[in-house]
């Protein structure tokens, strides 16, 4: 009798345990729906009371979602007239925030986010006669951005990946395409860092890039396009690209170390690092680079400038190293 009553009252156990954990779940479910639709109200309460403010720019949108669980706030066809002739668009930008952080945000635990998600859909960034485009933009931050004083965030380390990217001057001239960016900074990058001295806030930077081209229009009379036009084999579309370009540099008092860059581009494809001794006032340069192929025009430019210090271009691959103590001539070494 009692062997009978055990598997029954285990059994009994098992079904009261399941329906209380269905119930638990369709708590969170509800209360989780409860939420986001709380806060996309309060949301978008505090966004419309922040624009009555005349000190702030007319921040438009068709609709705003929120998921309290994923700490997700998602825009869609936001766009920022910044004055006349500026102004920030976008089809969609989300920003994402760890729950974690945003509940100590919440209950007065931190007044600041050390970690935020960008991620942004056709995004457009004009002013005047520039603009910067891109198709997809990704944004990793890591660092300390206090939401009472945004002014005195300051970010230590950010990821950057972007594809269908283009940056176009109508005053002089020309567009910067390329297909796709990563790139990686460490440092502190705050607003006041930045505009004192942009490269003193940049500890370290990892970029790569692929498929990148120079556009040009002859028409307009700039000294780039006076510049380029005076290179004939420049004012070729293919002599303006590359495919691939990487770069991977550190700056620590005053030195600017470029570990390794590496190009491959129909004009040249080369490998190498640089050393710059007090970049601001160079008092030094360490430069080695590896050549391994090179188009011919560009060769006889190299081979025209070295011949001043009495060296010629090879024909085929080459090396070049330079040494310069900041006083008098280099030491120059090509083989």
């Amino acid at each position: 009798m009692r062997n009978n009553q055990k598997p029954r009252r285990r059994l009994r156990w098992l079904s009261t345990l399941v329906i209380v954990l269905v119930v638990l779940a369709l708590i969170v479910f509800v209360g989780l729906a409860i939420a986001n639709r709380l806060a996309a109200n309060y949301l978008d309460d505090m966004i419309q009371e922040a624009l009555a403010d005349p000190g702030m720019p007319d921040i438009r949108y068709d609709s705003l979602r929120v998921d309290a669980a994923g700490g997700l706030v998602e825009l869609t066809n936001p766009s920022i007239p910044i004055d006349e002739f500026s102004s920030i668009r976008a089809a969609k930008a989300s920003i994402s925030i760890p729950p974690t952080e945003l509940i100590a945000y919440a209950t007065g635990s931190r007044t600041d986010i050390r970690h935020a998600d960008l991620d942004v859909t056709e995004f457009s960034l004009s002013d005047r006669n520039q603009k910067f485009e891109s198709v997809h933009l990704k944004v990793k931050l890591e660092g300390s951005i206090d939401m009472n004083d945004i002014e005195s965030a300051v970010v230590h380390n950010a990821e950057v990946s972007g594809t269908g990217l283009s940056l176009s001057d109508g005053d002089s001239g020309i567009a910067f395409l390329m297909e796709s960016l990563d790139a990686t900074v460490d440092g502190r990058l705050s607003l006041a860092d930045l505009e004192v001295n942009p490269l003193n806030a940049v500890r370290a930077l990892t970029l790569s890039a692929r498929n990148g081209k120079l556009d040009i229009d002859v028409a307009i009379d700039s000294p780039i396009i006076a510049m380029i036009a005076a290179t004939p084999f420049l004012l070729k579309d293919e002599h303006r690209s590359f495919e691939h370009l990487a770069v991977d540099l550190e700056h620590e008092n005053g030195t600017l170390r470029v570990d390794s860059f590496d190009i491959a581009a129909p004009l040249i494809h080369s490998k190498g690092s640089v050393v710059i001794k007090n970049v601001e006032n160079p008092e030094g340069l360490v430069l080695d680079v590896s050549v391994s192929s090179i188009n011919e025009e560009v060769r006889k430019e190299f081979d025209s400038f070295f011949s001043m210090f009495g060296f010629s271009i090879p024909d085929k691959s080459f090396d070049i190293g330079v040494d310069w103590d900041g006083q008098g001539f280099p030491d120059i070494r090509i083989q």
